[in-house]
């Protein structure tokens, strides 16, 4: 902004807030999300179902974590007993989000979508998310715009 010169930032009034739960596939630059009310334990065994139900012929899926306490909660560790071999955790070592891929991933939706943008409703901004996250998954950037 120009010096003296301010911007009218709309809120969607009260405090709402949606998170995501989301994967980077390695081979194809894809996207996989899942959204939530909370970012717990719930939400990140939706986010594990969702890719075992997408990736149905894969025999093991790998995934590569940060270690957000959410990815190792209680509830979680009782999911890994009915997923059995299916699904294989990596962590990654704390502080290092050069390694995580997806980390980009979102800091651009953020700077695109969600910070600073003018939505009234938290529906048409999770339009917008989503529309977003469709467009990059098929230019296969993490960097266009959505209107």
């Amino acid at each position: 902004m120009l010096p003296g010169i301010q911007k009218q930032v709309l809120t969607p009034g009260k405090n709402l807030k949606r998170y995501l739960a989301g994967t980077l596939d390695f081979a194809t630059r894809r996207l996989t999300w899942v959204e939530g009310s909370s970012k717990n334990g719930v939400l990140f065994v939706q986010m594990v179902e969702h890719l075992i139900a997408t990736y149905s012929e894969a025999k093991v899926l790998h995934l590569v974590l940060d270690n957000v306490k959410i990815h190792s909660s209680t509830l979680v560790e009782m999911a890994r007993l009915r997923w059995q071999d299916r699904i294989q955790f990596h962590f990654l070592p704390p502080y290092i989000p050069d390694y995580n891929r997806i980390k980009r991933c979102w800091k651009d939706l953020h700077d695109k979508v969600t910070r600073n943008h003018t939505c009234r409703e938290m529906d048409e901004l999770m339009q917008k998310v989503k529309a977003y996250l469709t467009q990059r998954n098929v230019t296969g950037k993490h960097t266009c715009a959505v209107a």
